[in-house]
């Protein structure tokens, strides 16, 4: 019986998942890389696919994913503003008015 090309390699992965400080990104996975595949399934649509063959499923997901990156994008410039109107320099600035 031979081992897998990538046994060694698969051996090392399994390794530092168990380590310490891989439980504690694992168990950070749940609410980053997981969280993006359920809104994309749940917010786009993404439970089934109205293409048949990979080329048009390929485009289709890319077109989804790279919306959802736009989205997110937007969302940060928006929260990235309004913090940055808010901050102390940015009311000196202004000359003391406190308009928001």
């Amino acid at each position: 019986m031979t081992r897998h090309i990538w046994g060694d390699y698969i051996e090392q992965a399994e390794d530092i998942r168990h380590s310490p400080q891989g439980k504690e990104s694992y168990r950070l996975r749940s609410q980053t890389i997981e969280r993006v595949f359920a809104d994309a399934k749940e917010k786009y649509g993404m439970r089934y696919t109205p293409y048949r063959g990979l080329k048009r499923v390929s485009m289709w997901v890319r077109l989804k994913y790279a919306a959802m990156n736009l989205k997110k994008l937007a969302m940060f410039i928006t929260i990235s503003v309004s913090v940055l109107k808010r901050t102390p320099a940015a009311l000196l600035h202004n000359r003391g008015s406190l308009t928001v």
